[in-house]
């Protein structure tokens, strides 16, 4: 009897980013995921070498098994799902050219073991055409009739095939990275200039699943994933300003503006509001406060600034864009004694100096200790 396995509704908006960790700096990848609330996929083989430390985490979605199984390999195939299997994986990977090859007896057997579970069986493309693919995907749903399409773009690309031969409702899971038209290479997918089009976003915009699949140091791997979100790939319905790892591109990128353009003319700023409180809509603002040590001249300031919040995908009001004012005018009206104001009056910073001038504060008025005459400024 043909039925559809129960797949555990994700709670988090939009499409899920899913992470795909390297063995070094392994910890840097797990705090990434934990702080934004990614998803992480983990090699087989991955697992075998780092299973204590990886018991311990959380959000494991997908155990992403061997590519070379075959008739004599059942074993290691069985030993391997019962494996993964330990850690409730959400899904389990098998490419194409092993379900292809291996008989109706050992598909009896996983199914065995799968359908006791809450995973779901995820057949990638591999090796075949999207015509054999298709036809194996078809074949599966027999035996396996909770299985569930995984398709990386790069090894359709590289059967000289349409993204439009692939992409159907039974694809739930897309591996995204950077292969040159060459080979099998999981390279950054930034660094080639037109390979992602708005046709393509379209075309993987209902895909849930978006794992970055590619083999590069951390800090590499960390630009790919602000690429990604600036793409809106996958996209997450604005509240990519809300995600910490964003926020802290944002705040590099302020950071690099203020000290180009001010140098060491700044006292002090910080950003409040809905920016440090995380929870900015689509038409949020970028809420900065800017005090200088002069009066300077704002009007090409403010001109860089907002070309600036645009690149970053805020929305900003073109006529109060920024608070910006010298150190004389600031303390005359907030402080009779014209003492100059610094970082520990504040009361609500939620990262504390972020740079030395820069920092989160929740609301800009209680930052100051005497607000008579401040809204005049």
């Amino acid at each position: 009897m043909l039925y559809e396995k129960t797949i555990i509704p994700d709670q988090r908006d939009g499409n899920i980013l899913v992470v795909h960790p390297e063995l070094s700096e392994l910890k840097k990848y797990i705090k990434l995921s934990e702080e934004n609330k990614f998803w992480i996929e983990f090699d087989i083989c991955f697992l075998y070498e780092n299973k204590r430390y990886i018991k311990k985490i959380k959000d494991i979605l997908t155990i992403h098994l061997r590519n070379d199984y075959d008739s004599n390999k059942i074993d290691i195939l069985i030993k391997d799902i019962k494996f993964a299997l330990q850690f409730s994986p959400k899904f389990i990977i098998l490419h194409d050219n092993v379900l292809w090859n291996i008989d109706h007896n050992v598909l009896t057997i996983i199914n065995k073991y799968i359908k006791r579970s809450k995973t779901t069986i995820l057949v990638e493309n591999y090796k075949y055409s999207s015509k054999k693919y298709n036809k194996l995907y078809q074949n599966l749903l027999w035996l396996l009739p909770w299985v569930k399409k995984c398709i990386d773009w790069w090894h359709s690309i590289l059967k000289k095939e349409n993204i439009d031969n692939w992409i159907d409702n039974n694809v739930l899971y897309f591996h995204f990275n950077n292969n040159f038209w060459i080979c099998d290479t999981h390279n950054s997918i930034y660094n080639w200039k037109g390979i992602i089009s708005k046709e393509f976003i379209k075309k993987i915009h209902n895909i849930k699943y978006i794992s970055l699949e590619i083999n590069v140091k951390y800090k590499t791997y960390y630009n790919n994933i602000i690429y990604m979100l600036q793409n809106k790939i996958p996209p997450f319905n604005w509240l990519i300003l809300n995600l910490p790892i964003y926020q802290k591109h944002v705040i590099f990128e302020i950071k690099n503006f203020i000290s180009a353009k001010l140098n060491k003319d700044i006292v002090y700023s910080f950003i409040y509001w809905s920016f440090a409180k995380r929870n900015c809509h689509k038409w949020s603002d970028l809420d900065v406060f800017l005090c200088t040590k002069h009066t300077i001249d704002k009007k090409s300031f403010i001109k860089e600034y907002i070309k600036l919040c645009k690149n970053l995908w805020f929305t900003i009001d073109k006529s109060y864009p920024i608070e910006l004012f010298s150190e004389k005018n600031v303390n005359n009206i907030v402080n009779d004694k014209k003492t100059r104001l610094v970082e520990e009056d504040i009361e609500e910073i939620k990262n504390a100096h972020l740079m030395k001038s820069i920092f989160l504060c929740w609301d800009k008025n209680k930052y100051f200790k005497n607000l008579k005459g401040f809204n005049n400024l």
